[in-house]
């Protein structure tokens, strides 16, 4: 499946006023060419550190038979369900990669909760510890994951896995415990770590078919590479930052598609790039779709479908946009539109200042 828009006629007024823009500007070739200077020289500092999920694919793609080995392992020691412990980004996205899979993933964004949280199922329990560049797991985490599940009866050499940046205290603390450690990518902040190890790796242990995932992202790769009309991220941003500057609210809306928590995790990512330095950003949430739409004329309302070109849903309204694709498509193609609407608004996307999203 190819990402398929729909567009209402506020989106699509936006889109044919700004795309032309952001064709003429290379702003996608700047992105994947990792340009640091695209969001202001004083982004430049900021931005460079954090451009690496252009390249999440094939970094990530040869560990996926680390990963499987890591799986079959804790599977063999008696594990039959995966806790992670990361910050929020990070976990959204690894659950909506299992959970769109049909599968299982327990995650845990306050690590100081570990005790009361692990030794439910401690005994049946493989446990991951992810640290993106730009976060930080306390002190004496990993010692106390080895603990507790020592203290279930499991084996915490077969069942903890830690991903942390080189050379940090976290990896250090892995190594002295005798934990299995994958690197995180130095280059690859929370809110852009779903394609990376930080958010593979529980994923993977969790069941999930990595394989597909970094196939379905790669079939998008060149076309999101590609200063065109046709490149879906630029036709995104366009549609989210381009509209009237009193449209702030992006309400999204799962409605028949297979993806499950990917609502969540778009919503948080447009509220963490686009918030920083100070404005005020897109105020994106999600919105079940038994619930009415709020009222104002300041909301834009993105509906993920299941074929959003049959000509077979609902036609969005005038202050709708409905959007279709693989999941792995979709990661890519929400991060690029991120990226290009912290362009168009004039933040930079990967400030760490940024806001939690609702």
């Amino acid at each position: 499946m190819s990402v398929r828009f729909s567009l209402g006629a506020v989106a699509r007024e936006a889109v044919d006023r700004v795309l032309p823009r952001l064709v003429d500007e290379r702003i996608a070739s700047a992105i994947t060419a990792q340009d640091d200077s695209l969001w202001g020289r004083d982004t430049e500092p900021g931005a460079l550190p954090r451009l690496g999920w252009t390249e999440a694919v094939a970094r990530s793609r040869p560990l996926v038979p680390r990963i499987v080995a890591l799986r079959d392992r804790a599977r063999r020691s008696g594990a039959e369900r995966v806790l992670l412990v990361a910050p929020p980004a990070t976990a959204l996205g690894a659950a909506t990669v299992v959970r769109t899979q049909g599968l299982e993933l327990d995650v845990l964004t306050e690590p100081s909760r570990l005790g009361e949280v692990l030794p439910a199922g401690g005994a049946t329990t493989a446990v991951v510890l992810a640290q993106p560049a730009d976060a930080t797991l306390p002190a004496g985490l990993v010692g106390a994951a080895r603990r507790l599940l020592a203290e279930a009866g499991a084996d915490p050499a077969q069942r903890l896995v830690v991903v942390a940046p080189s050379g940090s205290a976290l990896e250090r603390e892995a190594q002295e415990a005798g934990a299995a450690v994958l690197a995180a990518e130095p280059d690859v902040g929370d809110a852009f770590s779903v394609l990376t190890p930080a958010g593979l790796v529980a994923a993977g242990l969790a069941g999930a078919d990595l394989g597909e995932l970094l196939d379905e992202a790669e079939s998008e790769l060149l076309d999101l590479a590609i200063d065109a009309p046709a490149n879906n991220g630029l036709v995104l941003a366009a549609a989210l930052a381009g509209t009237d500057p009193r449209r702030t609210r992006i309400a999204i809306v799962a409605a028949g598609t297979h993806l499950v928590g990917f609502a969540e995790w778009a919503a948080h990512l447009l509220v963490a790039a686009t918030s920083a330095l100070g404005h005020a950003g897109l105020g994106a949430f999600v919105l079940p779709p038994e619930h009415d739409l709020p009222p104002g004329d300041d909301l834009l309302v993105v509906r993920l479908v299941a074929d959003a070109g049959d000509g077979r849903g609902q036609r969005p309204t005038d202050d709708e946009l409905a959007v279709s694709g693989t999941l792995g498509e979709l990661l890519l193609v929400w991060q690029t539109a991120t990226a290009a609407a912290g362009w168009l608004l004039g933040t930079d996307p990967f400030a760490t200042d940024r806001a939690v999203a609702p």
